[in-house]
């Protein structure tokens, strides 16, 4: 009785199983390939537009908001990415990050009929961060139809909105606005005053007893850390101040460590990078 009781148990757990794996999905497709404003549905091409600018700038023409309480502009990428752009600083490029902050006051709220919100992680942003806590963050307005296969399996496809972004972080809820300049800036016009650059350059392959140089970019912090890991364990540590987002690090690789594998652990305050490195021995250090 009991061994039936066992094989019940191990039937009905097989068909939990069997039924988890057919429940109903769910599918996001993003295409990059921008929609016109008119051919979105419902809103069949209208647009409503606010009196007023979410932003009001001062009578000289200059942003509300001071660009010298920005610390940083930078980019993020749908993830996952290799890159990280090289940011403007607050006090540093002011000029720039004036600039901006006028695009965003300009642009123009619209209703919003027809256009979805940007999923984090999965389009092009513009962040403008005045502190760890408080940032204005752009993105590309996207619209999303979705449909139902005969299993009940949900397919959402987005396509950006030409001219259109969503904007977060000023006065007030979230909004849809229309700026040409913004959605082009957003898209491949920030690589004018931002480029794309690797976090690190870090050698993948050293002889034992031989210097080695690290470098690093688009680093948002005052201190990065690099490490030599073998496994969990940490062999070796060394802090590294950063400059307006750049960073270097020169030293030689001790006489006494074993030919092998290892890892060099690299953590920007922000996020961690792993690259593994092999170090072997050469006829001069054997």
């Amino acid at each position: 009785m009991k061994k039936w009781k066992s094989w019940a148990a191990v039937m009905l757990a097989g068909i939990w199983m069997l039924s988890g794996c057919s429940q109903p999905t769910e599918d996001t497709h993003i295409t990059s390939s921008p929609v016109k404003p008119q051919l979105i549905q419902p809103s069949e091409g209208t647009v409503v537009t606010t009196v007023t600018s979410p932003l009001a700038a001062n009578a000289n023409g200059s942003p509300a908001i001071s660009p010298s309480g920005v610390q940083w502009v930078y980019m993020s990428w749908p993830i996952p990415s290799q890159y990280v752009s090289s940011p403007l600083i607050g006090g540093r490029d002011d000029t720039r990050i004036s600039q901006l902050l006028q695009w965003v006051e300009q642009a123009k709220r619209v209703d919003g009929k027809g256009l979805s919100a940007p999923l984090h992680g999965r389009s092009m942003a513009v962040n403008i961060e005045f502190s760890p806590e408080r940032k204005i963050v752009i993105r590309p307005a996207w619209t999303c139809d979705s449909s139902k296969d005969a299993k009940g399996n949900t397919r959402t496809s987005c396509k950006p909105v030409d001219s259109r972004v969503w904007i977060e972080g000023t006065e007030g809820e979230p909004y849809f606005a229309q700026s040409d300049t913004l959605y082009a800036f957003v898209n491949k016009g920030y690589l004018d005053w931002m480029p794309n650059v690797n976090p690190y350059e870090a050698p993948s392959q050293l002889p034992i007893g031989g210097p080695f140089t690290i470098r690093g970019h688009g680093a948002r912090t005052g201190q990065v850390t690099v490490a030599l890991m073998k496994g969990n364990s940490t062999l070796w540590v060394q802090p590294v101040s950063v400059k307006e987002g750049e960073w270097l690090l020169e030293g030689q690789v001790s006489d006494q460590l074993s030919a092998g594998d290892y890892e060099w652990k690299i953590n920007t305050g922000i996020t961690t990078f792993l690259q593994p490195i092999h170090c072997e021995r050469t006829n001069l250090n054997r």
